[in-house]
């Protein structure tokens, strides 16, 4: 599916990774794509780009409940834990996952010691790759957001504040959906002890 050639130029990377995230959404092509992705998770270190190419099989993979995913992500996690870029890609991939049980993985790096409240980068990473999904959306994920800004507030106030807009757009959302956002933000404002810059965003938003 993928011919030896390919992964040596940008533009042969980039028609791979669209062709592998259709290939491994796909139901009838998905076993065999997914384990083609990991395959070519393990030869990436010998091609010019390897951290592309491994994230391009991640980012096939990372929405597919499979083997090669948890495989993968070890060995992404394995590198990670000596080099703090790669383990902020980590995150992200960790976090933005649309399976089910995305909240309960991320409460899991918090548990493991892989997420450090205290470095803007992997909050940025955790919130942004978050922010991409439905998971946003429930009423879980939304208390997800709110515990975290109140976690952040006392000792990263600004950091809090930026994870605050997340909640701020409640607005575009169908009105349920937006009620659980609006929710959290008057449980931000009620809490004593408030920071001013989550207590600016927050009080603009509702």
């Amino acid at each position: 599916m993928v011919g030896p050639g390919v992964l040596a130029t940008r533009e042969g990377r980039d028609l791979a990774a669209v062709a592998l995230g259709y290939l491994c959404a796909d139901p009838a092509m998905q076993e065999r794509a997914c384990q083609l992705a990991a395959d070519l998770y393990e030869q990436a270190a010998d091609t010019d780009s390897p951290m592309t190419v491994k994230m391009m099989c991640l980012n096939a993979l990372n929405n597919v409940d499979c083997e090669q995913r948890d495989h993968c992500l070890a060995k992404l996690l394995e590198d990670g834990r000596r080099d703090p870029l790669v383990l902020n890609k980590y995150i992200m991939l960790i976090s933005s996952s649309s399976l089910p049980g995305t909240l309960d993985a991320i409460r899991e790096l918090q548990r493991d010691g892989s997420f450090d409240f205290t470095n803007p980068n992997q909050v940025y990473a955790k919130i942004g790759g978050l922010g991409s999904t439905t998971h946003v959306l429930t009423a879980e994920g939304a208390r997800f957001i709110g515990d975290l800004v109140l976690e952040l507030d006392p000792t990263n106030p600004q950091v809090a504040s930026r994870v605050t807009t997340v909640l701020s757009s409640w607005r575009k959302f169908v009105p349920g959906q937006g009620r659980l956002h609006r929710g959290q933000l008057e449980r931000i404002l009620a809490t004593e002890g408030l920071s001013d810059d989550v207590f600016e965003i927050a009080s603009k938003s509702v």
